[in-house]
């Protein structure tokens, strides 16, 4: 998993929407608190997953993205932590934590940016995981398919089933869901989540005759390991 960690709620949107088709990032839903030190040390610890990789947008604020560092580094010192930083910024960047991780771009979010996380998250060994026993996920929500057959899911749909791809040991509530798949939504509700995966069920047990997602009474939801 990524997490993206930014002072600017919308920064967090943007990064999610040029990378979704390549991964799942997980941010607060109470971001704006986290341009204190205390709420990006809050949110860090609160994590329900160690994040392989952490990309810290410090375009704005170089003590923001120091202290970011800093307790990325102290909490979680094996995961692989990328800070964004203008070529400006970084050619007189006297931040320690900064300096040992901080990745360069020109303008953000620019053109390109997609790309150039894309190669440097690939050169960081990192890799999305799109195949599950019958199901494959394909590049995005209309490649989908099940038994080779077309899955035809939404936009939404196809977010959840691939944040259960890639972390098919773990039993998800219905709240875990929300928060890493669609925290920068402020339509989307539990009750929206439950019948994202209903349907998902539905249009699997149509082709297969079986559940795609099972759900576990009191504990939350996980891919079929027998689908």
């Amino acid at each position: 998993m990524i997490v993206f960690i930014s002072p600017d709620r919308t920064r967090s949107s943007v990064i999610r929407n040029m990378l979704l088709s390549e991964d799942i990032f997980a941010f607060s839903n109470s971001f704006p608190s986290t341009n204190s030190f205390n709420g990006v040390e809050a949110f860090i610890k609160n994590l329900r997953i160690i994040p392989e990789i952490v990309i810290v947008d410090a375009t704005e604020s170089m003590d923001f993205g120091e202290e970011a560092c800093l307790h990325i580094t102290n909490i979680y010192p094996n995961v692989k932590c990328i800070a964004l930083l203008s070529k400006t910024s970084a050619s007189t960047s006297r931040f320690k934590y900064l300096k040992n991780c901080h990745y360069e771009i020109d303008t953000f979010p620019s053109s390109d940016l997609a790309v150039a996380l894309r190669a440097l998250l690939t050169r960081l060994g990192y890799s999305i995981k799109r195949h599950f026993a019958e199901l494959d996920l394909g590049d995005d929500n209309k490649s989908a398919s099940l038994l080779s057959y077309p899955l035809h899911l939404t936009h939404s749909e196809y977010r959840i089933l691939l944040f259960l791809c890639n972390h098919t040991e773990r039993i998800f509530s219905a709240e875990d869901i929300l928060a890493f798949c669609f925290a920068e939504s402020y339509r989307m509700k539990l009750t929206n989540v439950r019948s994202h995966i209903s349907s998902i069920n539905k249009k699997a047990k149509a082709l297969s005759g079986r559940k795609l997602i099972l759900c576990t009474r009191k504990t939350g939801y996980q891919l079929n390991h027998y689908m």
